[in-house]
């Protein structure tokens, strides 16, 4: 599952980030709790981190977290569109 989160600041700049499922092991990782509630319901503070921890991954931001999040006015997710595999049409 890879997701695409659009980062947009105070400043009124914006990046795209996709979050990677190492970034959600990352998260994991340190926080010790799932990113998601069983619904599938992304929590605030993980939202703000993943993202985070992608743009590091990607390198937009050298800022330590609190800092970066500071200058943070919304970051919206979306899943990256499903790749649909062409079937092969019969000759009968």
């Amino acid at each position: 599952m890879i997701r695409t989160a659009t980062v947009s600041f105070l400043d009124g700049s914006s990046v795209n980030v996709r979050i990677l499922p190492f970034d959600m092991v990352c998260f994991e990782r340190e926080s010790k709790k799932p990113f998601a509630s069983k619904d599938g319901e992304v929590f605030v503070e993980a939202m703000f981190k993943l993202a985070y921890l992608a743009a590091v991954r990607e390198q937009t931001t050298t800022e330590p977290f609190d800092s970066w999040l500071m200058r943070v006015a919304a970051v919206d997710m979306v899943d990256d569109p499903k790749v649909s595999t062409p079937t092969e049409s019969s000759n009968s």
